[in-house]
C-alpha cells in the first residue's frame, strides 16, 4: 500500500521506504520540541544513542534553542546584577545607620 501511494505521489524514484518514515516521524517530534528521552520510550529504543540515529534537528531549531538559552543565560546576568546591586545598598544604608562603630557591630551580628 505504501509504495502504491508512492507510485500514485510520483516520488517512486525517491527510494522512500516505511523506515524513512519513521526516521522523519522521529526528526518531526523532535523538532516539535518532544524531548529526546521521551522520543526514545515511544520509538522503543534501549539506547539513547539509536535514538539520536534516528532524530535529527534542524538548522532552525538548533537556533531557536541557541537564543532561548542565551536570554535566560542575560537575564539571569541582569537579574543577579540588580540583586547585588539592591543587596551592597541595603549593606552601605546599614553601615551608615549604625555610625563609626558600625563595622564592629556587623561582624557580631
Amino acid at each position: 500500500m505504501f509504495f502504491r501511494y508512492l507510485l500514485k505521489a510520483g516520488l517512486a524514484h525517491k527510494r522512500y521506504s516505511l523506515h524513512s518514515l519513521r526516521h522523519t516521524f522521529a526528526t518531526e517530534l523532535l523538532n516539535a520540541g518532544m524531548r529526546l528521552e521521551c522520543l526514545q520510550v515511544l520509538l522503543g529504543h534501549h539506547l539513547l544513542q539509536m535514538t539520536r540515529r534516528y532524530a535529527r534537528l534542524s538548522d532552525r531549531t538548533r537556533e531557536q534553542e541557541y537564543f532561548r538559552a542565551m536570554t535566560r543565560i542575560e537575564k539571569e546576568h541582569n537579574d543577579g546584577h540588580r540583586q547585588l546591586d539592591h543587596e551592597l545598598q541595603a549593606f552601605s544604608e546599614a553601615e551608615e545607620l549604625l555610625g563609626p562603630h558600625g563595622e564592629e557591630l556587623l561582624e557580631y551580628s
